[in-house]
């Protein structure tokens, strides 16, 4: 979730357009983003990725992404075209004129990317004559006849009628011509006011459907009905519900057997609501719930199919599984489920409570609640159907939750860990990473405890002050932590979706610092077996009584605050509280997978893809191809992810290509030109190891969480082209 200044900022922005700077090679595009912006010269290299920027133009706001030229990144940039996205393309006027061969190369690719964002449906195409400051005569009457040939390809293109409200060209012939070397044209101001006119003057026209950009997201709608009139409906249907006495459990079982008296509505919502509960209470969150909402749809349309043909009837369920819809109202449900949650804090919402949430939030009933975001042919479309589509009217709404509840859970975090917690965090990791990637537990333990010696011994020589390395003591929490995961049993809890301090809740009494003496270990070992010198060279057994294999289980007073902080961290944000230990692990198993994969066959996982991208890069900085060409081959390949085998998106390799990028930059590479053939794997791994080191964040496979929100990440728009981060923009670097 956003947090509330991002809110704030959306409330009180002012109207945001979103435009491509596309260009050839060399054409002046980043310093003439730089110059609009900061008006002075920017020396620059050739851009590698993109750079972004606000500019401010009066009460409007330009973003301008500057794509980088390269003709191997030419292919990609219909992945950063969105529907109603603008495009200002820069000419080098002074080359052009002089040199046929760069003249032809340019109305190529004018006229490519034209048609491109043309049948993206896309918004205004502006034509700016740049770097006029190297012409002899700035009316040298060659500039009239390149004119010429640009319009004649917009023309082309859009059609003859179209100047002014889909197309334009920017010259400013009487204002000594377009630079960014000079600022004529552009210092002023002159060209962005320009183009902004152009692109007011396509939405006036109505003839561009701009789809606003999914920054900056609006407060929270209510549907327009009249909320009276539907808060009386839901009284009478409280009055009148079939299911009324149905347990969430009873419910489920009759909707997946075919068997429910009504399906309507409000029984849509009902089941989602019930959803969002039983996947909270375990600690999942919204995209989980919908993955279980489907395909209890699925199993309910199947059955009441198999039912209709036994007994010779119609189908009582008509409706078809619509992914996009289903996730729409689960999404509207959820806001309002966490809006509810906080004007009643005594306890979490309640399978029961489902008719008083219903009258709290009386827009939900409204089915055409979803025309206040999506046109009808982006919601009925067959993309909408089996994949979750953005909107394309306006973009969800966002929950923001009170600010105070966030002091105490920062209080925690902030707090300088002990051993004891240090140690408990460890085994965590340990045990989730099990979990999470189905290996055999005892390599995974014997590999981690080697790291965490070494991590220690390494922070110790630094001066860092950290308890000396015991494998008795790292061993003993692995083992008292998987009793306790065990004690779970059928409780359904996901140990893998929750946080550390969330896992504490659950077992308070074994997890929380008891008062000195009173420490868990002392009911298993003598404080002189505890603290030997034996203890920390290998494991000793315990002294006094044997490591149980199982733990009391959680009470349901500990079950609801595990599941009140999950659901806290989601209103509020979730902080990223892993402490040094769980980093270096983080780390420890990106490299060892590296190593342990076959050549030129990078493993299906977060830091397979962190490889794929610094090793191309890696070969680039030797020499052996561009860097345009190291990205290219990322983002085009088709790296698929450790979860059911899902292709990873195009926005999703483009924020890592970029991110590790920025940090690539700024690393300083040993010895790349100095390594044999036959050594190169190993330099290469040697150089991802300290650059990993070096950016430790990059080794959190939640990092994105940072810059974008899960609606727009793990949407199909996303998947098929790249949606600017509607958070947090990425660092820009020239």
């Amino acid at each position: 979730m956003p947090k509330l200044p991002s809110f704030l900022r959306s409330l009180y922005s002012k109207p945001l357009h979103r435009c491509l700077l596309l260009g050839v090679n060399d054409s002046g595009k980043t310093a003439l983003l730089y110059r609009m912006l900061l008006d002075e010269l920017v020396v620059s290299i050739p851009t590698i990725g993109f750079n972004c920027e606000d500019i401010p133009v009066g009460r409007d706001t330009i973003q301008f992404w500057d794509i980088g030229g390269c003709g191997t990144i030419r292919p990609l940039v219909r992945f950063y075209m969105q529907p109603g996205g603008n495009i200002l393309f820069l000419i080098d006027t002074a080359t052009c004129i002089s040199d046929p061969e760069i003249l032809s190369w340019t109305l190529d690719e004018l006229v490519f990317q034209a048609q491109a964002s043309r049948d993206n449906e896309g918004g205004f195409f502006g034509v700016a004559f740049g770097k006029q400051d190297r012409l002899e005569n700035a009316l040298d009457p060659r500039v009239v006849e390149l004119e010429k040939s640009i319009r004649s390809a917009m023309e082309t293109v859009y059609g003859g009628g179209k100047e002014g409200t889909r197309w334009g060209i920017y010259r400013n012939e009487e204002g000594g011509g377009i630079s960014a070397v000079t600022g004529a044209g552009v210092g002023n101001g002159w060209l962005v006011r320009e183009f902004l006119k152009g692109i007011k003057a396509g939405l006036e026209d109505k003839k561009i459907d701009l789809r606003p950009p999914m920054t900056s997201p609006p407060a929270p709608q209510k549907d327009p009905l009249d909320e009276s009139q539907l808060r009386a409906l839901i009284e009478k249907q409280n009055e009148d519900d079939p299911h009324i006495n149905l347990t969430a459990a009873g419910f489920f079982e009759k909707m997946e057997s075919g068997m429910l008296e009504k399906w309507d509505h409000r029984a849509h919502l009902r089941a989602g609501y019930y959803v969002l509960i039983e996947n909270l209470w375990v600690g999942h969150g919204l995209w989980e719930a919908a993955e279980d909402f489907l395909g209890k749809l699925e199993r309910m349309l199947a059955s009441d199919s198999k039912l209709a043909e036994i007994e010779g009837r119609e189908k009582r369920f008509r409706n078809t599984v619509h992914r996009t819809m289903t996730t729409f109202y689960l999404h509207m449900i959820h806001i309002s489920l966490l809006d509810f949650t906080t004007q009643n804090p005594s306890n979490l919402p309640k399978s029961t409570d489902f008719p008083k949430f219903l009258l709290s939030n009386p827009h939900l009933m409204s089915p055409q609640l979803w025309s206040a975001y999506y046109t009808k042919d982006t919601l009925f479309s067959p993309t909408a159907k089996s994949a979750w589509v953005l909107p394309d009217l306006s973009p969800l709404p966002t929950y923001i939750g009170p600010a105070t509840s966030n002091s105490e859970i920062k209080k925690d975090i902030a707090s300088q860990l002990n051993e004891t917690e240090r140690l408990q965090r460890f085994a965590f990791a340990v045990l989730k990473h099990v979990k999470a990637t189905n290996q055999r537990r005892g390599k995974v333990i014997k590999d981690s405890l080697s790291a965490l010696q070494k991590h220690i011994i390494h922070q110790r020589s630094k001066g860092i002050s950290l308890e000396a390395y015991s494998e008795t003591k790292a061993y003993f929490w692995i083992q008292i932590l998987h009793a306790s995961i065990d004690s779970l049993g059928d409780k359904g809890i996901d140990i893998t979706t929750l946080s550390f301090s969330s896992f504490v809740l659950l077992f308070q009494e074994l997890l929380r610092q008891p008062a000195k003496g009173r420490e868990v270990w002392r009911t298993y070992y003598t404080e002189k077996a505890w603290e030997s010198i034996e203890a920390r060279m290998g494991l000793v057994f315990p002294t006094l009584k044997p490591l149980p294999n199982v733990i009391v289980p959680p009470t349901e007073k500990e079950r609801e605050a595990a599941a009140r902080r999950e659901l806290e961290a989601r209103i509020i944000g979730r902080e990223n509280d892993l402490s040094d230990v769980e980093v270096m692990l983080c780390q420890f198993w990106i490299i060892s997978e590296i190593r342990e994969a076959e050549v030129g066959r990078p493993p299906h996982t977060h830091g397979g893809l962190l490889w794929s991208i610094f090793s191309a890069l890696w070969y680039a900085q030797k020499g052996d191809r561009s860097m345009g060409d190291a990205l290219n081959e990322v983002l085009v390949a088709d790296l698929r992810g450790k979860e059911l085998k899902r292709k990873l998106g195009f926005t999703e390799k483009a924020f890592w290509a970029r991110v590790v990028l920025k940090r690539f930059l700024e690393f300083k590479l040993v010895n790349p030109g100095d390594v044999g053939d036959g050594d190169l794997r190993g330099a290469i791994l040697m150089n991802f190891q300290s650059f990993l080191a070096k950016n430790r964040e990059l080794a959190l496979e939640d990092m994105w969480q940072g810059y974008y929100s899960a609606e727009t990440w793990h949407s199909e728009d996303a998947a098929v082209r790249f949606v600017p981060p509607d958070l947090k923009e990425t660092e820009n670097f020239m």
